[in-house]
């Protein structure tokens, strides 16, 4: 399970776009409770034919807006300290929901930064974490689970870029994406996502 890109506190008038989409706060919050709900059906449709008891759930960064550009700091609805508010309340509250409704065993949450937490003009490379909102949303979510003493969940937070899980025999990689170009999109991730990883 993959969430990323919440854009929390971002507004997206209608009106501003032709009618074409909108984004707010209620439609966040909606989204969210949806996506927590939505994974566990599609689990459970899982379950008819496989055994799952354990749940890997990355999370994977931007899950605010931020002030990365000069025009969020007029259009945000929130300051980037109030919407990590927000969102480690609604991810506390979603793992609480996968833990109470899901039948894990176990959840490993591996965690990644994006770009719009930073806290910094430019992107930095060795100080990427601890220069991250997100940094302390996930501090937090760590140390709340922590006093919930629940055996079944457990965090990893990166100290670089990466966030590396070995699971059955496997190596997970897991990243935001914003370090791979790949020219908007013309022709496609897959070729430059395949440069990047060779």
């Amino acid at each position: 399970l993959v969430t990323s890109d919440w854009h929390f506190e971002e507004e997206i008038r209608s009106e501003t776009i032709n009618g074409l989409n909108e984004y707010n706060l209620q439609i966040a919050v909606r989204r969210i409770e949806s996506f927590f709900q939505k994974a566990l059906k599609i689990i459970d449709m899982y379950r008819n034919d496989f055994r799952i008891n354990t749940l890997v759930f990355g999370v994977l960064g931007d899950l605010i807006n931020g002030y990365i550009h000069e025009e969020f700091e007029e259009t945000n609805l929130l300051s980037p300290p109030e919407a990590c508010t927000h969102v480690f309340e609604h991810l506390a509250n979603g793992i609480n929901y996968l833990l109470d409704k899901g039948n894990f065993k176990e959840i490993i949450v591996p965690m990644c930064v994006g770009n719009h937490g930073r806290t910094t003009k430019r992107t930095r490379s060795s100080t990427r974490i601890s220069n991250s909102y997100e940094f302390i949303i996930y501090n937090f979510l760590i140390k709340y689970f922590a006093q919930k003493n629940d055996k079944r969940i457990r965090f990893q937070l990166p100290t670089g870029y990466f966030n590396y899980l070995d699971l059955y025999g496997h190596t997970l990689r897991f990243h935001h994406g914003d370090s791979v170009r790949y020219q908007g999109g013309v022709g496609g991730v897959h070729i430059p996502l395949n440069k990047a990883i060779a």
